[in-house]
């Protein structure tokens, strides 16, 4: 079939905003340790261990082995301890495991998983995390429900129409995940709402924007497109859970 074609500057941008919007959020729980599931290969570990967060990134065994072995050398003589353990995030005992290598208050994070799970993984994932912050205590941070939103954000700036950012959005899940989730969950969070409550755990929604983040990306925009990029930006959401 014919592929969707877009700027490579509205994925960069896409990526950079979530990660370090999702790294302020992490900072601003006050939380001393996080737990980074479906971790995946970013410098989240690195970063947080810099700031004195003790850190588990957890993932399948290739993904955890690989980061490990590429984040050690940058972590040596951090403040916070930085860890990558095998993380089956349908598995509580796994999960638990995992969440027993850090100290005092958690924040957990999941930062594009739940478009690949089923309605049945994801109400796994919510028991094990609920089972997590009940003997732990702190809070989880995710704003997939609002993925796409953030693609149209940065569609407006680059004044790229919406569905074709998308369309090509959804192809690339597509090729990864024929989950009804991957098509359906960022246009519901109200779905989500519903899988957190009959999971027993709190959820409020909180704004997915702060002026603390400094983007690099953005200097390849016009002055006024930056400007309608940040309004943009203001109007997404994330959810922080917690235990009921």
């Amino acid at each position: 079939s014919q592929g969707v074609t877009f700027k490579a500057l509205n994925y960069v941008l896409s990526l950079e905003y979530r990660h370090k919007m999702m790294n302020q959020l992490i900072l601003d729980s006050g939380m001393p340790s996080l737990l980074d599931l479906a971790c995946g290969y970013t410098t989240r570990g690195v970063e947080m261990g810099r700031q004195g967060i003790r850190y588990v990134g957890g993932d399948l065994p290739i993904v955890a082995s690989t980061m490990g072995r590429i984040a050690a050398p940058y972590c040596r003589g951090l403040p916070g301890t930085v860890q990558y353990r095998a993380v089956d995030v349908t598995n509580p005992a796994a999960m638990g495991r995992a969440a027993e290598l850090l100290p005092g208050k958690l924040c957990i994070v999941t930062e594009g998983l739940l478009g690949y799970l089923q309605d049945d993984e994801m109400k796994m994932l919510c028991g094990g995390i609920k089972r997590v912050l009940r003997l732990h205590g702190g809070c989880w941070i995710t704003m997939d429900p609002w993925y796409s939103r953030l693609a149209a954000a940065v569609a407006h700036a680059l004044g790229e129409p919406v569905a074709k950012i998308e369309a090509a959005s959804l192809k690339g899940g597509a090729a990864v995940s024929n989950t009804p989730n991957m098509q359906q969950l960022d246009r519901d969070p109200a779905a989500v709402e519903r899988i957190l409550e009959s999971c027993g755990l709190r959820w409020s929604r909180i704004s997915f924007y702060s002026d603390r983040v400094q983007l690099q990306n953005t200097r390849f925009l016009e002055m006024a497109r930056q400007t309608a990029f940040r309004e943009e930006l203001r109007q997404l959401e994330a959810f922080r859970i917690t235990d009921d």
